[in-house]
């Protein structure tokens, strides 16, 4: 009996330390994970979980990521260690409500209660930060991680937008919007109305700008206050209002906004965990013709209309950057996309990976993707000119295990801009595979 009853104390003991041993480690930071592999750097599951984020440390710091291929002209970072506010990031006017902001575990936590009203309606409620005055020539990319743990949601709420509006003129919507009560939103303009007013509207190929993603889109037009028509476009109007899963499951998210001002050749990208989950090109971007211009800002926070309940979200890691949009142009011809930067043909794709197969025989280096996965991603980027982020060349057809050993070579591999001659002299840098 005395047998027994220790063998199921055992049994009890091994679940309670197997089951504290794999916990779900989604709702930590980065930096969280990286503190503790400083802690102990033998544990098999924290260096598994920074694995499986494509992120390294350094003394308990995460290293910024090199995969972009954009070359910024102007760059500020903040990963909320010890600032909120620093390098040109401070609160938005029309929401002040400094106390809604802490520093909590090295991460920015905003707390949103049903006192903080905007200043010019108690029908909203806002607390913002980010950069503004951005020059309108530029285009911009906000990068950041957010975690919102199940928010209850009942009314729209929006956690970061890029916006560019006319001097003295109030109404209008970002360019580009992400949200936790529904799917994000890009928006264009026109002096013209094409679409019927104050109705959702299904658009499968829409002839006013060029698009890549799959899903039909649709557009909610409204007239503005300066007399502009405006179109809000998004993958799923029916999803608004309540909670969207995607972003307010607990688990922290990447998430990535472009935008550009311009008459003709604007444009709107939102890729969320690696994946372009909106894009809108060569579109009307720009809300007012010829007014003076106003304001052009990157905003994250919380911008909801008005609730009796308190909302907690949290940010790490933003960086935002102008950059010439010729840096990353893309023309579209007789319909035909023509782009100015990636070789993505099949015989370039092969010979780049021809000359990765050499070095890495020549090196020691096992583990690259089989023929037959080359062949399904050779396949999946036909057509496709447009920035491959990990996520994205994972999901076609390169395996999660060669991604995390050859993170930094795929997605080079798959981005380089020059000739397949200047790509095959140096296929990798040397301090890619030091132990």
């Amino acid at each position: 009996m005395n047998t027994c009853i220790k063998m199921a104390c055992f049994l009890t003991a091994s679940l309670i330390a197997a089951h504290a041993l794999s916990q779900d480690m989604s709702g930590w930071s980065d930096k969280t994970v990286c503190r503790l592999l400083l802690s102990k750097p033998d544990n098999s599951e924290y260096q598994s979980e920074l694995e499986k984020r494509g992120i390294d440390c350094d003394k308990g710091r995460v290293l910024p990521s090199d995969d972009s291929g954009i070359q910024p002209s102007w760059r500020i970072f903040n990963d909320f260690s010890t600032k909120i506010y620093s390098q040109g990031i401070s609160i938005q006017p029309s929401g002040y409500h400094p106390k809604a902001a802490e520093i909590n575990e090295g991460v920015a936590k905003f707390t949103l209660t049903p006192e903080m009203h905007s200043n010019y309606s108690i029908h909203f409620q806002r607390f913002e930060i980010g950069k503004k005055e951005i020059h309108p020539s530029y285009a911009t990319r906000a990068i950041f991680k957010f975690r919102s743990d199940k928010n209850k949601v009942t009314d729209r709420v929006l956690i970061a937008q890029i916006k560019s509006q006319q001097k003295s003129a109030g109404g209008g919507s970002p360019i580009a919007a992400v949200y936790i009560d529904r799917p994000p939103q890009c928006a264009t303009w026109s002096r013209v109305r094409y679409y019927p007013k104050k109705y959702t509207m299904w658009v499968p190929k829409p002839d006013r700008f060029t698009t890549d993603i799959s899903e039909n889109l649709y557009v909610y037009t409204q007239k503005i206050p300066n007399g502009m028509w405006e179109y809000n476009w998004t993958t799923n109007p029916d999803r608004h209002n309540m909670s969207y899963e995607l972003l307010n499951d607990g688990a922290w998210h990447d998430i990535e906004m472009h935008a550009y001002p311009h008459r003709t050749k604007g444009f709107c990208r939102i890729f969320i965990d690696g994946e372009l989950v909106l894009n809108i090109e060569n579109a009307s971007t720009k809300s007012y013709d010829n007014a003076q211009h106003g304001d052009y800002a990157v905003r994250i926070g919380i911008y909801r209309d008005s609730v009796d309940y308190n909302q907690t979200v949290e940010f790490d890691d933003l960086e935002i950057i102008g950059y010439r949009p010729l840096d990353t142009k893309y023309e579209h011809t007789s319909n035909v996309l023509v782009t100015k930067k990636y070789d993505r043909t099949s015989n370039g794709m092969r010979e780049r990976f021809k000359c990765l197969s050499d070095y890495a025989v020549a090196n020691g280096i096992i583990g690259l993707p089989s023929a037959q996965e080359i062949e399904t991603l050779i396949t999946s980027l036909k057509n496709n000119d447009y920035y491959m982020h990990k996520g994205k060349i994972v999901n076609g057809g390169i395996t999660q295990e060669s991604m995390v050993e050859h993170r930094k070579a795929l997605i080079r591999l798959v981005n380089f801009e020059g000739s397949n001659e200047d790509y095959c002299a140096k296929p990798v840098f040397a301090d890619w595979y030091l132990p």
